[in-house]
């Protein structure tokens, strides 16, 4: 599968294939200069139009070797025994959602005047 995104959302085995080479990186110290995340209002929304309860972020790496978070509407569950949980609203889950990227690493997205550079 190509590294294209379709509009504001991954495929799930595109997802999943980021959140795997994030933890098996054998380079993680290329990612110590990660300052932040720029992302757009629009993953908000419409993570937000899913009517999730919560956002969850997994960390990935893309095939450019950019470091990825990646949203994930949550919803809380229920479950026999009592216990409550946030589970991911997925593709053919029970409460089906979608996987969000539009976040730029930051360096190379940072803000120029951000005193969070300066750190």
């Amino acid at each position: 599968m190509s590294d294209s995104e379709k509009g504001l959302t991954l495929d799930l085995p595109l997802a999943l294939e980021y959140a795997k080479r994030w933890r098996n990186s054998k380079d993680k110290y290329k990612y110590e200069a990660l300052h932040g995340f720029q992302m757009s209002i629009m993953d908000l929304e419409a993570i937000l139009g899913e009517n999730a309860s919560g956002v969850r972020l997994y960390l990935g790496i893309n095939d450019k070797n950019e470091a990825k978070i990646m949203l994930v509407g949550t919803v809380l569950t229920q479950h026999g025994d009592g216990t409550i949980t946030h589970d991911d609203m997925l593709p053919k889950m029970a409460q089906t959602g979608n996987v969000y990227d539009f976040s730029m690493p930051c360096p190379k997205a940072c803000s120029s005047v951000s005193p969070f550079n300066n750190l």
